[in-house]
């Protein structure tokens, strides 16, 4: 075939045939909106990132409190989970509380009678006031004794 018949056969096809320009618009619009869809994942994915660090600080913050209330070294935690142990822990602060509370009433009553007591815990877990002078000591039990029972 000669060039010139080639020629005059690739014009005679580009005639019957239209160029898809609107194809080419279509796609270049679905990438830009695919570029676009990349940026913002890329963002999400980001910001998922740095949640998920905050999380696992705050989850070694919150292992390392529990810890701390149980005095175990997280073994609680481990053992009943996190929400357990977060409600134990709730219940050892108010009883802690309780106990400084009650130590702090034995201090100012004996400061009233100018005595210093040697407080500590007694074999069952209650805080006992005891003084070198047995009349003090009586009157702290006697004290303790009168008050209502702490809950």
């Amino acid at each position: 075939m000669s060039d010139t018949k080639a020629l005059d056969e690739i014009l005679k096809v580009a005639k019957c045939t239209q160029f898809p320009f609107e194809m080419i618009d279509q796609a270049a619009a679905e990438l830009v909106e695919l570029k676009r869809k990349e940026v913002e994942f890329d963002a999400v994915y980001k910001l998922a990132e740095e949640i998920n660090d905050k999380n696992v600080q705050l989850r070694a913050d919150i292992g390392n409190l529990l810890a701390i209330m149980h005095r175990d070294g997280g073994h609680h935690e481990g053992e009943v989970g996190t929400h357990q142990a977060t409600e134990d822990a709730i219940k050892v602060y108010y009883a802690l509380r309780a106990e400084l509370d009650e130590a702090t009433e034995i201090i100012a009553y004996s400061d009233k009678c100018n005595k210093t007591p040697k407080v500590h815990r007694g074999d069952n877990g209650a805080i006992r006031a005891w003084s070198l002078e047995s009349e003090h000591q009586f009157a702290i039990s006697a004290f303790l004794a009168a008050r209502p029972e702490r809950k």
